[in-house]
């Protein structure tokens, strides 16, 4: 009866009968389960082998209360009858003359505080299962760094188990020394011809454009040194850095500040498909503090001056192609959608 009420409450329900002979521990456990479950798998015998063994196990735990209870009230017991028999030996003792210095109610309070041992001895008795579990979570853990470790190092060691590229044929080479000269080399002749006319006030940041050249004409299919992640990063990278030089020093110190800016520039410019690693380098440049507004334009200016020289001279090239995309929409489909397009 109690099985077909809860089965209309919960859609269906079992009990499994269980019996301990060790400990005369009988009883029921109930499972449930939804009304729309599939009943012949429910009913397969591999999950009612599981049922049963649950069962068994849960009985188990249950028939292990009792048990436990008694023997921690035994060995109470157990400690209370010896000290009981120990102050009968002590005081025949004391009768016969051999011992003159016992006190029965000195030995009195030592026993009530014998009590207060056993009751701590059984709160020590269950923490033990706290400190097992505490003690096992130890040992993972440790086994889990350790394994963790060991990996670390044999990756460290062993790498990628990958061979090394291939060098670049001569003719390659010679290709990329002529084009990283001379788009080095016009970089540098407008940059002295910015200071002779600024009285040496302006100049160029040339240090990130040895960085981009080196993509231009040895990575050249490279996503990093594409036009779009060379500029929108340099632009993103740099304006960060810049401004942040606004926060007084007092509150963002300049250690802090470079190491900090630098890094969410780089995370931004990844999670935005720009990834480019001079800009990193840009960022901590201008977080350092000593650089205006004006030196971030005219480095956007040697930017967009060395990717225009390198599309003209990479392109002269036979079997090279430069940029291999610029990541924007063609201005047709600015006005009719590929969808329409095929439509008509």
């Amino acid at each position: 009866l109690r099985l077909n009420i809860l089965a209309e409450a919960f859609g269906l329900a079992t009990g499994m009968y269980f019996n301990n002979a060790n400990s005369s521990t009988k009883g029921i456990v109930v499972f449930y389960a939804r009304g729309t479950v599939n009943f012949d798998l429910v009913s397969s015998p591999s999950n009612l082998e599981y049922l049963r063994s649950s069962t068994d196990l849960i009985g188990g735990v249950v028939s292990w209360e009792n048990p436990r209870e008694n023997a921690i009230k035994a060995r109470k017991e157990d400690l209370a009858a010896t000290w009981r028999r120990v102050r009968l030996k002590l005081l025949a003792l004391k009768r016969i003359g051999a011992l003159h210095n016992f006190d029965a109610e000195k030995y009195d309070k030592s026993q009530r505080k014998n009590g207060a041992l056993a009751e701590a001895i059984a709160a020590h008795e269950e923490k033990v299962g706290l400190k097992s579990q505490i003690v096992g979570a130890s040992i993972r853990l440790a086994s889990f760094v350790e394994e963790k470790s060991s990996k670390t190092v044999s990756k460290m060691v062993h790498g990628g188990r990958q061979s090394p590229p291939p060098r670049l044929a001569r003719n390659q080479v010679i290709f990329a020394l002529m084009g990283c000269f001379l788009s080095l080399f016009t970089l540098s002749g407008i940059n002295e011809l910015i200071k002779d006319g600024s009285d040496n006030d302006l100049s160029i940041l040339l240090g990130p454009l040895g960085a981009l050249v080196t993509c231009h004409y040895g990575l050249t299919s490279a996503p990093a040194s594409q036009p779009r992640n060379s500029v929108l990063s340099i632009i993103f990278t740099s304006t960060l850095a810049q401004a942040s030089t606004e926060i007084p020093t007092d509150i963002l110190p300049v250690w802090v500040r470079m190491p900090l800016v630098a890094s969410i520039g780089i995370a931004c410019t990844l999670a935005m498909g720009l990834a480019h690693p001079p800009a990193g380098a840009v960022a901590i440049i201008f977080a350092k503090g000593d650089r205006r507004w004006h030196d971030m334009g005219l480095l956007l200016f040697a930017y967009v001056e060395a990717i225009f020289f390198a599309m003209v001279f990479i392109n002269m090239h036979e079997s090279k192609t430069f940029p291999m995309y610029w990541g924007v929409r063609n201005p047709r489909e600015w006005f009719c959608p590929k969808s329409e397009k095929s439509t008509n």
